[in-house]
């Protein structure tokens, strides 16, 4: 076994005592570090990490759920050893870009907060008839007591 494998199994250990079960996220690493045995790889650089992730056999979520596994493990050893590279998160992005959020504007907020004031004067689709509710239950109860 080699010294990263000694530190794959440290490294599961704290994970494990922090409350974290890993089932996946070990069988990624081990993978991982088989791969790297395998071709005389001492330890975890980006070029490596994403070319072991997207190994064939799999689709980007999976590319980049291994991925992250990598990254932390990772993370882990470069607090121990400064050389160690870390991939980042942007590598191998699961799913489209995240579209750009609508801001509203004060005057469209204020439109949208005197529609639903409009509303609330309304009784929605399916309200229940007075004749359906409970004895003794007041049905603008809530409204008079939400303004006061």
């Amino acid at each position: 076994m080699s010294a990263l494998h000694d530190r794959l199994v440290e490294y599961l250990a704290v994970r494990r005592a922090l409350g974290f079960k890993l089932e996946r996220a070990e069988a990624y690493l081990r993978d991982f570090v088989g791969y790297l045995e395998l071709r005389g790889e001492p330890q975890i650089t980006i070029k490596r990490a994403v070319a072991w992730a997207v190994l064939p056999g799999g689709c980007d979520s999976l590319h980049y759920a291994r991925l992250a596994a990598v990254r932390l493990f990772a993370a882990y050893l470069h607090t121990l050893d400064p050389s160690i590279e870390v991939p980042g998160v942007e590598l191998l992005r699961n799913g489209p870009p995240r579209r750009r959020p609508f801001l509203y504007t004060n005057e469209e907020i204020l439109a949208l907060m005197a529609a639903a004031r409009d509303l609330e004067n309304d009784s929605p689709p399916g309200d229940l008839q007075d004749s359906d509710r409970p004895a003794g239950v007041d049905r603008d109860a809530n409204r008079r007591s939400d303004r006061a």
